[in-house]
């Protein structure tokens, strides 16, 4: 079975080609990676985690879960003049994915 994979507007397009003839999946793209890694990407600050999560997760969810305080806090993230706290993306990460904090020390040498 032979795979190619390519992206487009934040879809994944997975074409596989097996004895039985050609198949296509059509996934989002975070749904792709954590089918990959079987986790979700890594970021290095809260605000890469929740810039990513508007990008790609927000415009996944169903009508009835864009809630207006939601809308409301993705227009504050995107105007200037307003500001999200760290405890507020925080919190919608927490409600609408699997977030977590990772922490990785190294001894320095």
């Amino acid at each position: 079975m032979s795979i190619k994979v390519e992206e487009a507007n934040r879809i994944m397009f997975v074409w596989m080609l097996t004895t039985k003839g050609e198949q296509t999946l059509k996934i989002p793209t975070f749904m792709f990676y954590k089918l990959l890694e079987n986790k979700m990407p890594q970021f290095q600050t809260i605000e890469q985690a929740f810039e990513w999560f508007l990008e790609s997760v927000y415009p996944n969810l169903p009508t009835e879960k864009k809630t207006s305080t939601l809308r409301g806090i993705k227009h504050a993230y995107y105007s200037e003049g307003e500001k999200v706290s760290e405890k507020r993306m925080k919190r919608v990460l927490a409600e609408y994915c699997n977030y977590e904090v990772i922490h990785n020390v190294e001894e320095k040498l």
